[in-house]
């Protein structure tokens, strides 16, 4: 199966790093990314939202004492912006030992 990946700027590096982001399922309101993670064992702190003022969604990682392969030189929090959801608004986000998967719902005016 080929997924369309997902461009992401890190706004704010710490320790949890990265690889890879794609798009899992997607329908005209909602959309389900995966990321795969170099850092293992990361966890979930918040997320920004981008439903106001059409901004960018942002989902915010960090380490704990059992994290893995972190940056060499880097601590604190990893904040990962979603640059082609401009509008949309985080649902859920789940951080697993290699992976992160998060639900963005698009923000229509009914919902408002």
């Amino acid at each position: 199966m080929r997924y369309n990946k997902v461009r992401f700027k890190i706004n704010i590096q710490g320790a949890p790093v990265v690889n890879d982001m794609v798009v899992v399922k997607r329908s005209k309101d909602i959309v389900v990314i995966e990321g795969d993670m170099k850092s293992k064992w990361c966890v979930y702190i918040g997320y920004v939202s981008g439903n106001y003022g059409n901004h960018n969604p942002s989902i915010l990682i960090d380490a704990t004492n059992r994290s893995l392969h972190l940056h060499p030189n880097k601590t604190g929090v990893t904040e990962i912006e979603l640059v082609d959801f401009a509008g949309w608004s985080i649902w859920c986000v789940n951080v697993s030992r290699y992976s992160i998967c998060a639900c963005l719902i698009k923000e229509t005016n009914e919902r408002k």
